[in-house]
C-alpha cells in the first residue's frame, strides 16, 4: 500500500515517490542503506530511510534494511559498516560538516 500524497505548497506525491526511489537505488543488496554509496551507515538514518521505503510501499526493501540493522546491532551501538571501526558521533558530525563546506 502506497501512502504518498501531496502536501500542498510543500511537496507533491510524485516528489515523495522520487525520494523513495532514490533511497531504494542507494540500498545495497544486503539491505544496508549508507549515507551515500560507499559511505558509512548511520543507524538512525537507516531506520528513517527504511520507514520512508515502507510509507512508499516498498515493504520488502524496508524489511531488508531492518534485518540488516538487527543482525549488526551490539548493545546500544551497531557495528559500523565502514571498514573495521565504529565511527563516533563526533567523527560523524565532523564528516557531515566537511561535506557542507565542499
Amino acid at each position: 500500500m502506497n501512502l504518498l500524497c501531496n502536501v500542498d505548497g510543500i511537496v507533491t506525491a510524485d516528489e515523495l515517490a522520487a525520494t523513495v526511489d532514490a533511497i531504494a537505488a542507494v540500498q545495497q543488496p544486503d539491505g544496508n542503506i549508507p549515507w551515500t554509496p560507499g559511505d558509512h551507515t548511520d543507524p538512525w538514518n537507516l531506520v528513517e530511510a527504511a520507514m520512508a521505503l515502507d510509507v512508499g510501499g516498498r515493504h520488502a526493501e524496508a524489511e531488508r534494511a531492518y534485518e540488516w540493522l538487527r543482525t549488526r546491532q551490539r548493545g546500544l551501538y551497531p557495528r559500523n559498516h565502514a571498514p573495521h571501526h565504529a565511527i563516533t558521533h563526533k567523527e560523524s558530525h565532523a564528516k557531515a560538516q566537511r561535506r557542507k563546506e565542499d
